[in-house]
C-alpha cells in the first residue's frame, strides 16, 4: 500500500482554494483510483495538501499523472510543488491504529540497494 503526498501551492485566496479544491474532490470520487484521500490547507503560505493512500504503484503514478495534467490546466492559479511517494509499514502503522485495512492489500517486495 502506497502513500502519496502532494503540496500545492497557490495564487489565489484561502475560500477560493477551498472552492477548487472541493470540485476536484467532487470529480475525483472514485474508489477505483484510491482508497481514501485527505486534503489540508496552510492558509498564511498558500499552500494546499493531499495525502493520498493508494494500493500499489500503478495507482500512484495514475494518481501523479493527473496531478500534473491538473497543474497545467489551473497553472496560472496552481502550482505542483512536490509529490512524495511513501510504502505504508504495515506491522507500525497497525500498532498505532492506522485509519488502514490491510485484509485486502496486494504485498509489493522493494529492495535498498
Amino acid at each position: 500500500m502506497i502513500i502519496l503526498v502532494t503540496k500545492i501551492s497557490f495564487k489565489i485566496s484561502p475560500d477560493e482554494y477551498r472552492t477548487l479544491s472541493y470540485k476536484v474532490a467532487q470529480e475525483l470520487n472514485d474508489k477505483e483510483m484510491y482508497k481514501w484521500k485527505i486534503w489540508g490547507i496552510d492558509e498564511e503560505n498558500s499552500v494546499g495538501l493531499t495525502i493520498y493512500c493508494l494500493q500499489d504503484h500503478e495507482q500512484a503514478d495514475k494518481v501523479a499523472e493527473y496531478l500534473n495534467t491538473m497543474a497545467l490546466i489551473y497553472h496560472s492559479i496552481l502550482h505542483v510543488v512536490t509529490i512524495e511517494r511513501y510504502e505504508i509499514l504495515e506491522d507500525a502503522t497497525r500498532l498505532n491504529y492506522g485509519p488502514i485495512d490491510f485484509s485486502d492489500v496486494r504485498v509489493e517486495q522493494s529492495t535498498i540497494d
